[in-house]
């Protein structure tokens, strides 16, 4: 399924969002919601969101989804903190000990926009 980016989605970030995260996006597949314009967006933010757009392609949205809140809600029961469930979440894990070094296919260069990265 083709991605559908959209930048500069900052009225969801300050409505939906726990302000401890300073999350700088959101995929809800396949919509991509980054919350600064798409020039101001950093290279590693979007490496991020890629790894999780893998992730859900990987196993698929249901299936993705189903696991990250099931592993969300567990961190939660075991530390009684939504952040340190969001930290433990091991799809998030994934996402930031890969966004640092992540290379980008063409494909995916050209469904973001940038050729960049």
């Amino acid at each position: 399924m083709k991605l559908k980016i959209f930048y500069d989605q900052r009225w969801l970030q300050a409505k939906w969002l726990p302000s401890f995260l300073h999350a700088e996006a959101v995929v809800t597949y396949p919509f991509v919601l980054f919350f600064q314009k798409k020039g101001r967006v950093q290279k590693t933010t979007l490496r991020h969101e890629i790894v999780h757009i893998r992730q859900i392609r990987s196993v698929g949205f249901l299936k993705f989804t189903a696991l990250y809140y099931f592993e969300l809600l567990r961190g939660l029961l075991k530390y009684r903190s939504f952040e340190r469930a969001y930290w433990d979440n091991p799809y998030e894990k994934e996402a930031y000990q890969k966004q640092g070094a992540l290379k980008l296919t063409e494909e995916e260069k050209k469904e973001i926009g940038r050729e960049d990265i």
